[in-house]
């Protein structure tokens, strides 16, 4: 039906989130596990002559017959499969247990990352944990949360950043950073250094242990006064603004050394921000030769581009020392 133009965004549901930051969840990996046995379980290479009363050929499906510690399946799957293969699966979470998700079974990777040192050190880290599981490190996209806000001036796209978060006021940035971070309005130093170990967050938090991490990430690698610090993230996403130029001069700045592959686009307001961003952006983007003016192919498979057949002599090309080739364009989704 949707002729490969769908991904699959995997995340892991559980009543004790303190078990699943600390360890993935074998239940989640061996479900992914089965879906791409059952995506694969039909194969029209096999399918013969198809009378007009029928909707499949049987002998074009095989069983899976998989007999795990979670699931019992014989299989095969009952619909079609998909031109890509199987669905893009898109995977977030920075905590240990998210890593390990994303290095078995993520191909796009949702993340915060709020410097270059920080993005490096994420990526060599997911990557280099799919080595470790037998994946390909090359199939892999790093493509975190941006929010862009852009003003004719610097100064007003920092007067609407301070609008769009609702807090009125760079004072009201501080406030609110304070606010959040347990910090003592008393005693907050706005312009003192802040101290990276500060700002770890608890495994044991009911909120997910990766959107928490970006902050202090940034601090280890950085030195920061909380002044400063308001200006670089907002809702735990890197925060660019500026000019349409200076936007996306920061956006492009990431992805040409490849710390990133790619970015989601958080934008304040919908669809207005959207709506800027395509009409200022983009432009530049297209004219600078990072952002593509029409696609080729037609599966989300084909245009980041993935391979159909994921696992595919990595293994040489990391015995040749060979790079991750930047991608012909930068992707930004939405």
């Amino acid at each position: 039906m949707d002729y490969g133009r769908i991904g699959s965004c995997c995340k892991i549901a559980h009543r004790c989130r303190s078990l699943v930051n600390f360890t993935v969840s074998p239940r989640a990996i061996e479900f992914l596990d089965v879906a791409k046995k059952l995506w694969a379980s039909w194969d029209p290479r096999r399918e013969g002559e198809v009378p007009p009363d029928r909707f499949w050929d049987a002998s074009s499906a095989r069983t899976i017959d998989h007999e795990g510690q979670f699931f019992h399946v014989r299989g095969p799957l009952n619909v079609p499969r998909s031109p890509q293969g199987h669905p893009v699966i898109a995977q977030a979470g920075a905590s240990e247990g998210g890593i390990e998700l994303a290095a078995r079974h993520g191909e796009i990777i949702y993340c915060n990352i709020l410097s270059r040192p920080a993005g490096q050190a994420f990526t060599k880290k997911v990557k280099g944990k799919a080595i470790e599981v037998g994946r390909d490190p090359f199939a892999i996209r790093i493509v975190p949360g941006l929010v862009a806000i852009i003003g004719e001036t610097r100064e007003e796209a920092l007067r609407k950043h301070e609008l769009f978060s609702g807090t009125g006021s760079e004072d009201g940035l501080l406030a609110r950073f304070a606010k959040e971070n347990g910090i003592d309005p008393a005693t907050f130093d706005p312009d003192a250094v802040l101290e990276a170990e500060r700002f770890v967050p608890d495994q044991n938090r009911q909120w997910a242990v990766g959107m928490g991490l970006g902050l202090s990430d940034l601090l280890t690698h950085e030195k920061l006064t909380a002044r400063q610090a308001v200006r670089r993230s907002e809702g735990h996403h890197r925060l660019v603004l500026g000019t349409p130029e200076e936007v996306a001069d920061q956006i492009i700045d990431l992805w040409q050394d490849g710390t990133v592959d790619g970015y989601t686009l958080q934008p304040p307001r919908a669809p207005d921000d959207i709506e800027e961003f395509v009409e200022k952006v983009v432009p530049i983007l297209q004219d600078r030769g990072v952002y593509p003016r029409e696609y080729e192919g037609r599966t989300i498979r084909d245009r980041y581009p993935f391979p159909t057949r994921i696992e595919q002599d990595w293994r040489d090309r990391t015995d040749r020392n060979e790079r991750c080739p930047l991608q012909g364009s930068l992707p930004v989704s939405i």
